[in-house]
């Protein structure tokens, strides 16, 4: 897995994603949006769009992020999966309806 960190304002970051996100990549991840979020970022953009594998950890991630967020007046925007089978599972799972999904980091930026 690949991370990284693009500062957009003193609110927002844009996390982009790439490769798989394993079990053993959610602890660190998690730690790492954790203290972003200390640091008073409480507005996320996380690309997705060039993830080729998510496990069921990754996405308890993202929920902890978006509970952190909504306790401090933030909100978290998806870019979805180029990976239809990921993609597919972000909509089973309704996380379009928690996050909102967006097709472009740029689409998603423009809420903000």
């Amino acid at each position: 897995m690949e991370v990284s960190f693009l500062k957009q304002n003193e609110q927002l970051m844009l996390v982009v994603l790439e490769g798989h996100l394993e079990v053993f990549d959610a602890s660190a991840l998690d730690d790492q949006l954790q203290s972003l979020v200390d640091k008073g970022y409480i507005n996320f953009v996380v690309d997705l769009s060039k993830i080729i594998f998510m496990g069921s950890t990754c996405l308890k991630t993202l929920i902890k992020l978006y509970r952190r967020t909504k306790q401090v007046g933030g909100v978290v925007k998806l870019i979805e999966p180029e990976n239809s089978a990921i993609r597919r599972v972000l909509y089973i799972t309704q996380f379009d309806h928690v996050f909102g999904l967006y097709q472009t980091v740029d689409e998603a930026l423009s809420f903000f």
